[in-house]
């Protein structure tokens, strides 16, 4: 609740949270742009109410929304997690986790969860099916 209003925000992912900061950040001072910034969290990060910065009457109150919505942002705040919610969190992102601990592959956790489309870590999951069928195969005439 902020200034009377409760205010509901969703964490859209690490890699939606790096994404936006790329995209606000001035390449010349290395800064964010806030009002870019802003404008993408009220956007895509707040759920309700549907307001943006210029509905606010000061910039105490905006100030703290627009806190309140970095730091969801950027999954900084947030109840703490129970073990069986991280593990159905480990078993939704599966895939991801598949290829950063397969000895075959050489992926990192900044390159699936960050760089990597959900399409390319499909390929990728199918690749490495194909592979390890292939492997078996193999095993199998040999013996």
């Amino acid at each position: 609740m902020i200034c009377g209003t409760p205010y509901r925000a969703k964490f859209r992912g690490v890699a939606y949270a790096n994404k936006i900061m790329e995209l606000c950040r001035d390449e010349n001072h290395g800064t964010l742009r806030r009002r870019e910034l802003s404008k993408i969290l009220f956007r895509d990060v707040l759920v309700s109410p549907k307001v943006d910065m210029d509905d606010f009457d000061d910039m105490e109150s905006y100030n703290e929304v627009f806190s309140f919505l970095f730091d969801v942002a950027t999954g900084v705040t947030g109840p703490k997690k129970t073990k069986g919610q991280l593990k159905q969190m480990v078993r939704d992102n599966f895939a991801c986790w598949r290829l950063i601990f397969c000895d075959m592959a050489n992926f990192t956790y900044d390159q699936v969860f960050n760089q990597m489309t959900l399409e390319e870590i499909e390929q990728a999951n199918i690749a490495l099916d194909m592979i390890n069928a292939e492997i078996k195969r193999q095993t199998k005439n040999k013996h």
